[in-house]
């Protein structure tokens, strides 16, 4: 059995996981390997067999390993192997073992497992377990706050302290951080995140996973474009450097706020670096720090930033192992209906909601979104319609590039979807539709209204919240931070029409459902109040009908549609081959990804141009010759526009935070050239 140990036995070789490829994992002292100790690198296989990861995922873990592997030479013997214990068999043999402690349940309880394995303490956090566990014993029973811990690191690291004082006198300065997005900009106006460049090992791996998934082998979700995030330590620094000097300054003002042609923002994208180990969370705060004392970035940028590592990540960390394995089923709001297909396979074409179908593109195309929207659009919506919140985990676990266990479920489970009762949050994350009209541009073009209750341009999340409130009165009644949303749904003179036929569409959709398509989400499960459905972008669908246009939007569509742009950008040069229907002049090379189920062979170069030409673009598979459409989802070309101010009476059960997360191409405003655009994402290195 594996042993618990601070020390390194003699002849040992030391264990790396994929999430420990920083430097700060070897360096030599009682918890860690000495500086000659070989190192043994094991790329499992059945990872990718037991889920359906995305697939850029799935590329920039194994890109970073055999970087890693690369950068180590002959100190290290890197396996591929099936499973975990037959890599280490292959090189271990029977010699002694260490590896630190790993970042999941599954992957601790295989190590301890395993025979003359030592397992040395974490690294790649500020807090230790012990540490932590005296914090969490003297709170005497109290609840375990996220806002309690974040002081407690801050002072314990004298991280922006002035003494025994916080900076400025206040510890929280959320209240300066939470700016709607500026009026009438398409993008915030901050220098391009850095971009790193692939080589031969990008190469490589895109080459092993397009023969994984010919062969059956293994299925991804998710598009594979360009590697968007570092694969180095090198690419990390940089990622950090230009972070600090050129967009820590603006982050803080807007880091909840959203964009349709930014989803980037001022975010600092380091949230996968620091969860494969590229970067130290300690080096991170300290430059973050450093900015501010030298008067380079306002402190509640600065503090904004230190708070989602310092407090929120090492918060969560130590949440999933301080609440136990039993915390992984719980599910207090007794929400079971599963997750519809259109949203597993990242279906954003099936989707009308502009905000749904924006975030969904966004993370189908780089597995990445910031944390607002992974909280109130994608959280929210799955929320208010019960899913399942352990099957939602494991979704959002595979889907994102930064997802992990202990990332995720703290974060999805207990503050997205409070099935844990309220021991992590002391309030559910639901809201209206008028919560997402204030801090994004999403709504004014949305077929939907975000202050509609009923009717065909009822919006999802403002009748969902409601449907939620209703489903979940009594226990929001008796909680004071909710107990107003609840006294408020009591005096909506309109609550038992947005609950019939709320009801009454999600019994169509029930009907109608089936096929693929068709149902564009999922109907709530049976005895609880369903909420708008989403129709389906094809037009043969036989679901609820597509919100009727009023000639004022007409005009405004199609308007936009003369003004629209492609958000394509360059790829690698692929095989498959390709044809291209109505090529205009100045088309961009666009590239897309097939279904799994396709069987089709490695991705090609689509040409795509502006959805003002009506260009569109087809490919066909090697094995089926299917044609397949190139959507380029320009928000220009595919919404329409207008709509009333909104109130703030959906808005009340909102606030917090989440862990820090990381890059998504940006899309092309109708203020853009593609040239200019292609300039932006490509960014300097």
């Amino acid at each position: 059995m594996g042993q618990r140990s601070g020390g390194k036995g003699t002849g040992a070789v030391h264990w790396l996981f994929g999430d420990q490829l920083g430097p700060h994992f070897l360096t030599p002292g009682e918890d860690g390997p000495h500086r000659d100790t070989p190192l043994v690198m094991i790329e499992s296989r059945a990872v990718f067999r037991r889920r359906r990861f995305h697939r850029a995922k799935a590329h920039l873990v194994l890109s970073a390993m055999r970087h890693r592997a690369a950068e180590l030479g002959d100190r290290v013997t890197y396996v591929k192997a099936g499973t975990y214990r037959e890599g280490l068999r292959k090189a271990a043999g029977k010699r002694p073992v260490t590896v630190h402690h790993p970042t999941s349940r599954a992957a601790l309880a295989l190590v301890d497992a395993l025979p003359q394995v030592t397992v040395l303490p974490a690294r790649g956090f500020l807090v230790g377990h012990q540490e932590f566990a005296d914090w969490a014993e003297g709170r005497g029973g109290r609840a375990l706050r996220q806002e309690d811990f974040y002081r407690r690191t801050r002072a314990a690291h004298d991280l922006l302290m002035e003494g025994d004082r916080p900076a400025s006198g206040r510890w929280n300065l959320d209240h300066d951080n939470r700016e709607p997005p500026p009026r009438d900009a398409g993008a915030l106006d901050v220098p391009a995140p850095y971009r790193p460049r692939e080589d031969a090992i990008d190469e490589e791996v895109r080459h092993d996973l397009d023969r994984w998934e010919r062969s059956g082998e293994v299925t991804f979700v998710g598009r594979d474009g360009p590697r968007h995030f570092p694969a180095t330590r090198r690419e990390a620094l940089n990622a950090l450097r230009r972070f600090v000097s050129d967009r820590l300054a603006t982050f803080g003002p807007y880091e909840d706020a959203m964009l349709t042609a930014d989803p980037v923002m001022s975010h600092s994208l380091l949230s996968s670096s620091l969860n494969l180990g590229l970067l130290d969370p300690a080096e991170c705060v300290e430059r973050a720090e450093a900015a501010w004392r030298a008067g380079e970035a306002p402190l509640n940028s600065v503090e904004g930033f230190v708070r989602q590592i310092a407090g929120w990540r090492e918060y969560v960390w130590h949440l999933y192992w301080h609440f136990g394995e039993e915390y992984r089923t719980t599910n207090a709001l007794g929400h079971h209906a599963p997750l519809p297909d259109w949203w597993s396979d990242l279906d954003a074409d099936a989707v009308t909601a502009h905000c749904l179908s924006t975030v969904l593109a966004q993370l189908r195309d780089t597995g990445w979104t910031h944390h607002i929207p992974r909280l109130m659009v994608l959280g929210n919506y799955a929320l208010q319609r019960g899913w399942d919140p352990a099957a939602l985990t494991d979704w959002f676990h595979r889907c994102f590039v930064d997802g992990y266990d202990w990332v995720m479920l703290p974060n999805v489970l207990g503050m997205s979807q409070y099935a844990d009762g309220g021991r992590m949050t002391t309030k559910p994350y639901a809201s209206g539709g008028a919560y997402l009209n204030r801090m994004s541009d999403y709504c004014s073009p949305c077929a939907y209204r975000p202050d509609h209750r009923t009717g065909d341009r009822a919006c999802p999340y403002t009748a969902g919240y409601w449907s939620f409130v209703h489903r979940h009165h009594e226990r929001l009644a008796h909680n004071p931070r909710t107990a107003q949303a609840a006294r408020g749904m009591e005096r909506l003179k309109d609550l038992d029409e947005v609950l019939g036929q709320e009801r009454e569409r999600g019994t169509r959709r029930r009907r109608a459902g089936g096929q693929r398509g068709i149902s564009a989400h999922t109907a709530f499960p049976s005895g609880m109040s369903s909420t708008p459905h989403l129709p389906s972008h094809n037009a043969s669908s036989t679901s609820s009908p597509r919100p009727r246009l009023r000639a004022s939007d007409r005009g405004r569509l199609r308007g936009r549609r003369r003004t629209g742009s492609c958000t394509s950008t360059r790829v690698r040069r692929a095989s498959a081959p390709m044809t291209t229907r109505k090529k205009s002049p100045g088309s961009v090379p666009y590239r897309m990804a097939l279904p799994a189920s396709s069987q089709a062979t490695r991705t090609t170069v689509l040409t795509c141009s502006s959805a003002a030409s009506g260009t569109w673009c087809a490919r066909y598979s090697a094995t089926n010759r299917r044609a397949a459409r190139a959507d380029c989802g320009s928000p220009a070309s595919t919404r329409i526009g207008g709509g009333p101010s909104v109130g703030r009476q959906q808005m009340s059960v909102v606030g917090e935070g989440d862990v820090p997360l990381a890059p998504v191409t940006r899309h092309v405003s109708s203020r853009q050239t593609v040239e200019q655009h292609l300039s932006t994402v490509r960014g300097t290195t």
